[in-house]
């Protein structure tokens, strides 16, 4: 997935949280970092997509990239959600956890918003 030419959307001002060394949940024994940052100002829709075309995830307010400092297995991963058509597996995994919730068997809210950009961006360890 490409966007558009970046250079006219201005990059959006963040400060530092939280940034740590911890062990990698995805490689036992490797050293991981991933510092979590705000926004100065909220972000604007392109802003929030050229963090996310550049391998930032987003919780909340926050954005945060893997920024370890031996391994770069990691790799953003981004997901067209008007496309996306889950295993068999992924959708019993959906079904107990909305279950288990106590959710409906309509979509989590953030199918909306991920539908508004049309993608959605998950962390993926190697």
């Amino acid at each position: 997935m490409s966007l558009p030419d970046p250079s006219p959307i201005p990059r959006p001002e963040t400060r530092v949280l939280q940034d740590r060394f911890e062990e990698c949940i995805y490689r036992p024994g490797q050293v991981a970092r991933c510092p979590a940052r705000v926004p100065v100002e909220p972000l604007s829709p392109p802003q929030l997509d050229l963090l996310l075309h550049e391998g930032d995830q987003r919780v909340g307010g926050t954005v945060f990239r893997t920024e370890c400092p031996f391994c770069h297995a990691c790799e953003p991963v981004r997901i067209d959600v008007r496309d996306f058509v889950p295993t068999r597996s992924s959708a019993a995994s959906g079904r107990a956890t909305r279950a288990r919730c106590g959710w409906s068997s309509a979509r989590p809210s953030c199918r909306a918003a991920a539908s508004r950009s049309g993608t959605a961006t998950v962390g993926r360890g190697a």
